[in-house]
């Protein structure tokens, strides 16, 4: 069931840290989504991303298959190639009807995890026929990383732990920019195929950009499903898995999906934050008596990828389970 009276609430990032913290803490504890203006992300880097990804996405299929998605999970995924079966919402059984390019924080081949083998460590594969895309991008992900270390300090503030506390896990954080694709599905598209199947995110937070296309609904406590529609100039944060694991189950990982019932193209951006891949997650001290077990991250997101992509299907079992960074 869709309710249409009730909204996604908005947090003005110009406000005092005690306001945008009070801010934070009620939107998700109560819906697991924010609208974020004034975030200070220049319109022109936003609109760099977006046609960015208008340019990939309209190359040739073989130009796109040259850079397919790898054990580090960057790079194309294809159209109905992922299947969310790890969702705790909805038994899912069809592929999500949408595309996509990744990509990982920067990396250079001589970059520490990378030689190590860490999970998800590698270079950035960008496509040969399409070279002007890398700039935008770049400045893209510099722009969202600074933001999220913002957002960072101001999440543990709202739930009542020094704003620095979380650094050490975030001090090389794994990032994905995703530039998403969504084809308009006909009108006769059966009911349980979807651009982007209901489900939770993995991991900390994710702030996406979104076109005016719609189609993005989010799915309250009470069961009820709510549209959450373009904003201009504003991003819409959710938090994730792990974040609601550090909050103690304080704050939800909101179920959310995507159907794109237009008869023209939708383009989002989502840039998903997450703890480096070493970090045993557990609740903050301020969030109470823990009553939600810790996981390590790497082995976390793994089993997500593993079960959920079949990219990763044949990716090794091993995680980094002995690492020893807590936030």
């Amino acid at each position: 069931m869709t309710n249409t009276a009730a909204t996604v609430p908005t947090i003005d990032l110009t406000r005092s840290e005690d306001e945008i913290r009070r801010a934070l803490d009620d939107a998700y504890s109560t819906v697991g989504f924010a609208y974020l203006v004034n975030h200070g992300v220049p319109a022109e880097v936003v609109e760099g991303v977006f046609a960015a990804s208008r340019r990939f996405h309209a190359l040739p299929q073989e130009d796109k298959d040259t850079i397919a998605i790898g054990p580090t999970h960057r790079g194309y995924i294809g159209m109905a190639t992922s299947v969310i079966v790890t969702s705790s919402v909805d038994e899912v059984k069809q592929p999500n009807m949408s595309e996509s390019l990744i990509f990982g924080r920067p990396q250079e081949a001589d970059d520490p995890d990378v030689l190590a083998g860490l999970p998800l460590a590698g270079v950035n594969p960008w496509p040969q026929n399409a070279p002007e895309i890398r700039e935008p991008v770049l400045a893209y992900q510099a722009a969202m990383e600074a933001l999220c270390r913002r957002l960072t300090h101001l999440i543990a503030g709202a739930l009542g732990a020094e704003p620095t506390s979380l650094d050490p896990a975030f001090e090389k954080p794994t990032t994905y920019l995703r530039l998403l694709h969504y084809p308009p599905l006909p009108a006769d598209t059966p009911d349980d195929v979807w651009g982007s199947s209901p489900h939770t995110d993995y991991g900390f937070i994710t702030v996406l950009a979104q076109d005016t296309v719609g189609g993005l609904q989010v799915r309250l406590p009470d069961g009820t499903w709510i549209d959450a529609p373009s904003v201009p100039n504003s991003f819409v944060m959710n938090s994730g898995d792990i974040l609601r694991l550090l909050s103690n189950g304080r704050w939800l990982s909101t179920p959310h999906r995507v159907r794109n019932s237009t008869v023209v193209d939708r383009y989002s951006v989502p840039f998903f934050y997450d703890p480096h891949v070493s970090v045993d997650v557990a609740p903050l001290p301020s969030c109470g008596e823990p009553v939600m077990a810790g996981v390590n991250y790497g082995d976390h997101v793994m089993h997500k990828f593993r079960s959920n992509y079949s990219q990763h299907q044949d990716a090794p079992m091993t995680g980094v389970s002995d690492a020893s960074t807590r936030p």
